[in-house]
């Protein structure tokens, strides 16, 4: 038996400590708690670290043999890298003892409260709970390290099938766990005492929502497994569209691995359903959407392509109408008159916030301690520790800077993925269609909802947007297939 060498034992153990990571995330609360937020970052930074070490020994993959490398993903990916960095280095400014000088600068509004009150010596940080923001900032040290590593590592296929692989099985079983709960009325057997949305399915989660953002975010990667790896022994046009739809449900019927990954896609989709979430289950169509738009544009057989996820969505819808959407109908029934009002109250709170610390916001994670002193008597909003909405929240507590780094962040990535996707093999569209899906999803729900507020929903994110980074640099550095070499409506 061939031992494996000092730096291949150090990239295995890399990938051991991602893939822990991904199975630790959801099992308590979405990692909400202080000791599985900080196991979770943890582990993020053994990933890290050894891949750091296995990167010293390979001088091949070394980040300065491969700064001479100008290819277009090459730069976005650094920039990208960059604008993670500077977020970091953001949140650890607003809890750094600057002075009240500073403070009175940058932060005018926090100087002139703790004048107001009489303490002087707390306007020498800029956030408004510096030990709360110290919390969340080894949450983003965290997703950060999961983002780099991920994006390293993944360019190589065997490690983004496998990372996409368990994924896919982690969001299954707590989909499944899910669903069980809705079905038994709860009376499964639980981590924990469930206590608030006993006529919702829930996983392990607390809130019904979060558990649908989390099957959001895994379900385009589940989708994109199953469309990998299929090979035509005739030209695309051989086939009418009725032969490539009995072609594709007959292949599906002659591999067990794709029966299975059709019914993780299916129970993905009902944990979502049963989760009651309006906005997860109007993202999870929108992430639909777009990943067959994405897979029909890029594939070389588009008829092919779209018979084959038409078929797929096809069953999700069949099976969700099958076990009962009127729950689902009721809950859009009530929308406007009970959450639109209280929501809109706590994101009015939000923008005076964020309007009040223009720069660099209240500090991360601080909305809880500053939102009370902005609502206004009479309005239907209580007491909240988020703004239910992402956007907004980032903005009150990171300023200006931090949105626009976070906006530029997505922006950059999405340019990157775009440029590269028509260039690069088939697995690697299907994959990178999951990717740009599941950022779609996520940005579509944290229009009315704190998903990125949860430490699993963020970490997991933050691998599907390195799984996406990875493969556009594994386009840059290897040679694509021909259109004539290659096996149309195939996957190499």
């Amino acid at each position: 038996m061939k031992l494996l060498s000092l730096r291949d034992s150090l990239s295995v153990v890399t990938v051991c400590a991602v893939v822990t990571a991904i199975v630790y995330a959801p099992l308590f609360w979405g990692a909400v708690g202080f000791i599985d937020s900080l196991v979770l970052s943890l582990l993020a930074l053994v990933a890290l670290s050894f891949w750091i070490l296995a990167a010293i020994l390979n001088k091949k993959n070394s980040p300065l043999e491969n700064a001479g490398h100008t290819g277009i993903a090459a730069r976005g990916n650094a920039v990208l890298y960059a604008l993670a960095v500077c977020f970091v280095l953001l949140v650890a400014l607003q809890i750094l003892p600057l002075g009240q000088f500073a403070v009175r600068i940058i932060s005018p509004e926090k100087w002139r409260i703790c004048r107001d009150l009489q303490i002087p010596e707390a306007a020498s940080a800029l956030s408004v709970n510096p030990y709360t923001t110290e919390m969340y900032l080894y949450r983003v040290i965290g997703y950060a390290a999961l983002f780099f590593v991920v994006s390293k590592l993944a360019g190589n296929r065997k490690i983004a099938l496998t990372l996409a692989g368990v994924i896919t099985a982690v969001a299954a079983v707590t989909s499944f766990y899910g669903v069980m709960q809705y079905l038994t009325d709860n009376q499964l057997p639980a981590l924990y005492t469930k206590r608030y949305y006993l006529d919702r399915a829930t996983g392990q989660f607390v809130n019904a929502n979060h558990f649908a953002g989390f099957l959001e975010i895994c379900l385009p990667i589940s989708l994109s497994l199953l469309f990998i790896g299929r090979r035509r022994q005739r030209t695309s046009a051989e086939f009418s569209l009725a032969e490539k739809l009995r072609f594709f449900l007959v292949d599906l019927s002659k591999k067990p691995h794709r029966l299975v990954l059709l019914a993780a896609v299916v129970l993905l989709s009902l944990g979502i359903v049963f989760s009651m979430s309006r906005l997860g289950i109007l993202s999870a169509a929108v992430s639909l959407l777009t990943f067959l738009g994405l897979v029909t544009a890029s594939a070389r057989s588009k008829f092919a392509r779209l018979s084959a996820v038409l078929a797929v969505t096809a069953v999700i819808v069949g099976a969700n109408i099958l076990m009962g959407l009127d729950e689902v109908a009721k809950r859009y029934s009530v929308l406007f008159d009970r959450d639109v009002g209280w929501r809109t109250g706590v994101w009015s709170w939000s923008a005076k916030v964020a309007l009040d610390y223009p720069i660099v916001g209240t500090g991360l994670g601080t909305f809880q301690f500053v939102s009370p002193m902005y609502k206004r008597p009479g309005t239907n909003a209580g007491q909240f520790d988020e703004a239910h909405n992402d956007y907004l929240n980032l903005w009150s507590d990171t300023g200006t800077v931090g949105l626009l780094t976070g906006i530029a962040f997505v922006v950059v990535w999405f340019v990157v993925v775009f440029r590269r996707m028509r260039k690069l093999r088939t697995y690697q569209n299907f994959l990178l269609a999951g990717c740009v899906s599941s950022l779609v999803a996520m940005l579509v729900h944290s229009i009315g909802d704190f998903n990125l507020q949860i430490p699993c929903n963020a970490a997991f994110l933050a691998i599907v947007l390195g799984m996406g980074v990875a493969l556009t640099e594994q386009g840059n550095n290897e040679r694509t297939v021909p259109a004539a070499q290659s096996q149309p409506g195939g996957a190499k």
